[in-house]
Formats: structure tokens, C-alpha cells, sequence
């Protein structure tokens, strides 16, 4: 039995990372041949509190086997941690486009990287596309040292209600929408997203944000709570059977980010077989090429409209390829 320690710092986190952290643990759990301890740290509710928490705590004294870091940035065992380390990378967007986020988050990254640079852990990648991104930020970094392992959800496990949210509290639009999920952040687009809905006048359909308010887009969060245009929606707080509902009554998925490492809700959404509209980047190509339609910025009004026009047939689910999940060999070359 190989001893395993988790920094299971999002435990309740709604957010993608908190649904991935699940997911990942659930995997380790259902080995059967792990004795796994998660380390539930407290969290402060303010975010620069936490960061500075993060910081004075980032050494962890920790006795196991083998120790999983939720994302780069968690807290870390200590210089002297004798097992072995194992980090999830989602990206590295905080070091390759630094101006997309708030000083704190570039500083966190970087110290994180430094700290990976000199102590060399084993990275948990979730894409071809992170995988390239890790060597190309790192050069001097080890490629046996890559392990990967999908982001996934356990959607079909959204099935309690929090009686809190307001999906939960007031229940799905009651006409037809699209659905766009993540957190009002400058590389989601949003903005664009919303002033090209509202041009391209479609006054059959809703468009509805479902993401907390993140950084750097106060402009756009003004706009969303004092506009009285019906068409947009922002859902800003919203629990996991909330999310699910609004997946289940969407008519089609529409995703405009700039980049993503991997981008949970596109497997949610096509976990319910909704059509996806996206923008052209090369994870969106990776990882649903052969489903999704694409469109770039310049033609977004006209890619909408043909969109709807040929009335989308619906996605399949995402298939994870377990025989190119390295992780579960590594761990099963570690038991033997």
C-alpha cells in the first residue's frame, strides 16, 4: 500500500480546478491499492489573505509515500520531503501572458516555477498542448518526468441541489439560450462575446455566463449588472447541480477564449450533447476538432448566423484514451 498525501485545498470549490481536484482524487481512491490522506488546509476568503497564507505555508512538513499538488502555486512539501512529488499543471497563461492576470497570481507562478526548476517533481499535464507549453516555458525540464492525465468532472454526480445559487433559488432561463461557463476573466473574451452577441440581434435566443467575477474586468461586470437588456444573463453564483441543470436546458455551448490548457465545461457540455460553437485556438482543435465548429474574431457575427442556420447535430461525449494515461502506469510501476 503506497501512502499518498493530496493538498485537497479545493475541496468546495466550484470553480474548474475544484471540479478537476475531485475528479483526480476520485481516480486515486478507486485504485484500491492507495492509503490516501487529504490535507483539507484552511483557506482564507480573501484572496490576497490567501495568497499571503499560501506563501507562508508553501512547506509543508509531510510524511507519505508520495505527495499530489492540486495545481501550480499549492502549497509544496518541505525542501527535505524524501517521497515523491507530483504537481498538476492546467497551464502557464500567469507566465506567458502575464498582462491576462493580477500581479499576485504572476508572482505565485513564478516563484512555483523556480521552485519546479530546482526541485524537478514529476508534472501532471491535462493536453498535448500544456505538455508543449511546460517544455517550451522550461526548457531544461525532463520529458520523462511528464505524466499525463485528462481534466475530467464527475458530472453525473451533480445530482444535490445547494438551495443557495440562483440556478438552484430561481431555476434555468425559460426560453431558449446559449451557455458559456468560467470566471469573468480578460482571457475569457467575454466582452467581445457579449458586445458581437448583442450586434448579430439574436432576439430568439439568451446568452448565459455562468462564472463568478474573477479580475481585471470591472468594466464589464458594471455592464452586466446594470444592463437591462435581456438578451445577456451573468450568473455569477452557481453550484455544481446548478451547473448541471443549465448544461441540461442549454441549446448550444459557445466558448470564445483566447486560450485554454484544457477547458473543463466543454466536456460537461458534451457530456449532454450540446453543440459547440468555438474560437479557432489550438486546445479547441486538440481536443474536440472532429465535433466543434469554429469561427475567428473577425468573423463572428456571420459564423453565429450560419451556425444557426444549419442547426447543429449534437456532440458525442468525450472518450478519455486510458492507454495514454501515463499517470496510472507510474503509479502501477510504483506498487509493483
Amino acid at each position: 500500500m503506497i501512502n499518498v498525501t493530496y493538498d485537497y485545498e479545493y475541496k468546495n470549490h466550484h470553480g474548474g480546478i475544484g471540479r478537476d481536484s475531485r475528479n483526480l482524487l476520485s481516480y486515486l481512491n478507486q485504485r484500491g491499492d492507495l492509503n490516501i490522506t487529504a490535507l483539507n488546509l484552511s483557506r482564507p476568503k480573501n484572496r490576497m489573505f490567501r495568497a499571503i497564507n499560501r506563501l507562508k505555508e508553501r512547506n509543508l512538513e509531510i510524511d507519505s509515500d508520495l505527495h499530489f499538488s492540486p495545481q501550480i502555486g499549492s502549497r509544496t512539501p518541505h525542501s527535505k520531503y524524501k517521497g515523491i512529488w507530483i504537481v498538476r499543471v492546467h497551464d502557464l497563461f500567469p507566465l506567458t501572458n502575464p498582462e491576462w492576470f493580477p500581479k499576485i497570481a504572476v508572482v505565485l507562478f513564478w516563484l512555483a516555477t523556480r521552485k519546479i526548476k530546482q526541485r524537478s517533481p514529476y508534472l501532471l499535464y491535462n493536453s498535448e498542448f500544456t505538455r508543449n507549453e511546460i517544455l517550451r516555458v522550461i526548457p531544461e525540464y525532463d520529458p520523462n518526468k511528464l505524466l499525463y492525465f485528462p481534466c475530467g468532472s464527475e458530472i453525473e454526480s451533480f445530482d444535490q441541489p445547494c438551495y443557495v445559487c440562483e440556478v438552484c433559488v430561481e431555476g434555468v432561463p425559460d426560453s431558449a439560450f446559449c451557455l458559456t461557463v468560467g470566471t469573468l476573466e480578460p482571457r475569457k473574451n467575454y466582452e467581445f462575446l457579449v458586445q458581437e452577441f448583442l450586434r448579430a440581434n439574436m432576439s430568439n435566443y439568451k446568452l448565459v455566463i455562468a462564472g463568478a467575477y474573477g479580475w481585471k474586468q470591472n468594466r464589464l461586470r458594471r455592464k452586466l449588472r446594470t444592463s437591462h437588456n435581456k438578451n445577456i444573463i451573468w450568473i455569477s453564483n452557481v453550484c455544481d447541480y446548478g451547473l448541471h441543470q443549465l448544461y441540461a436546458q442549454a441549446d448550444f455551448y459557445i466558448s470564445n477564449s483566447f486560450a485554454e490548457g484544457f477547458e473543463i465545461p466543454l466536456i460537461e457540455a458534451r457530456f449532454h450533447s450540446l453543440p459547440l460553437l468555438l474560437s479557432d485556438i489550438e486546445i479547441h482543435r486538440e481536443m474536440h476538432g472532429d465535433v466543434a465548429w469554429f469561427f475567428v474574431n473577425e468573423n463572428f457575427e456571420a459564423s453565429l448566423k450560419k451556425f444557426m442556420l444549419g442547426r447543429r447535430s449534437p456532440t458525442t461525449r468525450w472518450i478519455v484514451d486510458f492507454q495514454k494515461i501515463t499517470l496510472k502506469g507510474f503509479l502501477d510501476e510504483l506498487h509493483s
